[in-house]
């Protein structure tokens, strides 16, 4: 009785997390929820940190490819403080970001709303492009992780979030294809183009994070500021 009891909390306690960070999509796209664990080097230590990306996706009809919008990514329930690291080290942000973008690529491919199979890795067959639209702007933010019904907290989730209100963005072009000849099938992926739009709205300067007067447990966000990964890796 007691592992059912358990059980149900596991479950609850995943619905009210997953309720805190999901985004709204635009008509027409379908969002994506995913738990990645992101690994990074401070020092000589490596950090594992476990993440959930939240993303949108669909399939182009006019330009007959795939495209993915990154919303987010939040540090999943205890690892709060692998994300505190990454917010106070600017030189990691870029390092999360390309993990993140990785990560949409794998996630979206699953969903066939949004991606058919990658075609053969042959030349005499065109390979399957597809897009990530990324605004070049970004937050850091803490918000509720797990929140009981009645409203209180059980712990809070940092953050960082695509400022999407503002029209400076990258748009990254992608190929891919699959050697049908091994067992499994291995896909391969490879960036083709990266185009910026818009101009910089934002700062360029790294934000304190917490903000003054903040700390990491309680409501906040910083104010947008600039990504340099408008470039293939």
């Amino acid at each position: 009785m007691k592992k059912i009891f358990f059980l149900l909390f596991v479950v609850i306690i995943s619905l009210i997390s997953y309720r805190e960070v999901k985004s709204d999509c635009p008509p027409g796209w379908f969002e994506n929820v995913i738990t990645s664990e992101f690994q990074y080097q401070y020092y000589d230590v490596f950090i594992d940190c476990l993440v959930k990306i939240v993303f949108c996706c669909r399939w182009n009809p006019d330009l007959q490819m795939p495209e993915i919008i990154p919303k987010g990514a939040y540090a999943a329930p205890g690892y709060n403080d692998c994300y505190h690291l990454i917010e106070q080290h600017p030189e990691l942000k870029d390092t999360l970001i390309r993990f993140i973008f990785a990560e949409m690529s794998k996630g979206a491919k699953t969903n066939p709303n949004c991606f058919p199979q990658c075609p053969p890795c042959d030349e005499n067959n065109p390979k399957l492009y597809y897009r990530i639209i990324a605004y070049k702007c970004v937050k850091w933010i803490s918000k509720p992780a797990i929140r009981l019904i009645d409203g209180t907290v059980l712990e809070w989730a940092d953050g960082i979030e695509f400022c999407d209100n503002l029209d400076y963005k990258c748009i990254l072009t992608y190929a891919c294809c699959c050697d049908w000849n091994t067992s499994p099938i291995k896909c391969y992926d490879w960036c083709i183009s990266a185009e910026q739009y818009g101009t910089s709205e934002c700062s360029n300067q790294e934000p304190q994070v917490p903000p003054p007067g903040k700390d990491w447990n309680e409501p906040w966000e910083t104010e947008c500021f600039i990504t340099n990964v408008c470039r293939c890796p």
